[in-house]
């Protein structure tokens, strides 16, 4: 366990067992290989940060630790819908580790895969609709779409040297801002708060959901297999250039000898290459740029446990290096 996810389950323990304790007990099927791939899953560990970002936002108005059936349910849902898009990522990236286990793509082979994700979908979908109000699955059913788009932007544009910031900001948007955003709005809507008053939660969901992605991008080149859960520079490997190779592809010289180097496969002269010319460093700033927008959103939010939750999720991965 990383010391970050440490710090969540300490913190939001009794939130967290109640998240996987419905998960584990509701969430089943006649369908083994659905119901493997789910366990498997939800005990490979993550902070559930989505789910945690709807429900401290569903507790901003109030003062109580206690969490109704519904609100787990919805926070429920919110953890598939992402798992739904991990497996599906696996599958387009033809990734064989997922948090340091094997995938579903790598246990039970893609066509399988693909319908786990399909089912992990369908039930968040159940939970959403038998929960959510109105107003939050307008907002909901709006935003997905989005999701599958980003997903696919990102796939279009393997191997793809003409891509700017521009557009891989987009993907980053689309692909994990959105779920973070779409998460902390809706729980904020669910409390009773203005459409008006949410939207601040909404953006604080998306600033730290694309600074989240930049950094997680980042660790791509900076960590380890053990830490991360799958092997370095895989995205280069698979054609996805992320911030800090767009920045140094730019510059055409700069790109012709990128280029050289994985053609010859050279990742670590590649590694090099990228820190020397500063890259890593000023992919860090676009990173820092997006946690002092979510940093920003909290001076709209009361004073009282629901912000100083919310800023303890903010710094925490601010700090996050593994």
């Amino acid at each position: 366990m990383t010391s970050i996810n440490h710090a969540f389950e300490k913190r939001f323990k009794l939130w967290l067992d109640e998240l996987d304790k419905f998960i584990n007990n509701n969430i089943t099927s006649t369908e083994p290989v659905f119901n493997q791939a789910q366990s498997r899953l939800i005990n490979a560990g993550g902070k559930r940060i989505r789910s945690l970002l709807f429900l401290i936002s569903s507790q901003a108005d109030r003062n109580r630790e206690e969490l109704s059936d519904s609100l787990i349910e919805i926070a429920a849902a919110i953890e598939i819908l992402h798992m739904a898009t991990l497996v599906h990522d696996d599958i387009a990236d033809q990734a064989r580790l997922r948090r340091g286990e094997p995938s579903a793509l790598d246990e039970f082979g893609s066509e399988p895969a693909l319908f786990i994700g399909d089912y992990f979908l369908s039930k968040a979908y159940q939970l959403f609709f038998k929960n959510l109000s109105a107003e939050s699955l307008k907002f909901l059913s709006g935003k997905l779409p989005e999701i599958c788009a980003g997903q696919m932007s990102e796939f279009k544009s393997r191997y793809n040297y003409d891509i700017t910031v521009r557009d891989y900001l987009k993907q980053v948007r689309r692909k994990t801002g959105l779920l973070f955003g779409i998460a902390s709005f809706t729980g904020a809507i669910e409390t009773g708060f203005s459409k008006a008053k949410s939207v601040h939660y909404y953006r604080y969901g998306l600033a730290l959901g694309m600074a989240f992605q930049i950094q997680d991008d980042l660790l791509d080149f900076l960590g380890d297999t053990e830490t991360m859960g799958k092997p370095p520079l895989q995205d280069i490997r698979q054609g996805i250039y992320t911030l800090p190779v767009i920045l140094l592809i730019r510059d055409s010289r700069k790109q012709n000898k990128f280029k050289q180097l994985v053609l010859q496969e050279k990742y670590d002269t590649v590694l090099e290459l990228l820190q020397n010319e500063g890259m890593l460093a000023q992919a860090r700033k676009f990173e820092k740029r997006f946690f002092d927008r979510a940093r920003a959103e909290l001076e709209h939010f009361a004073k009282g446990k629901s912000r100083n939750e919310f800023e303890f999720i903010l710094n925490c991965q601010n700090n996050r290096r593994e």
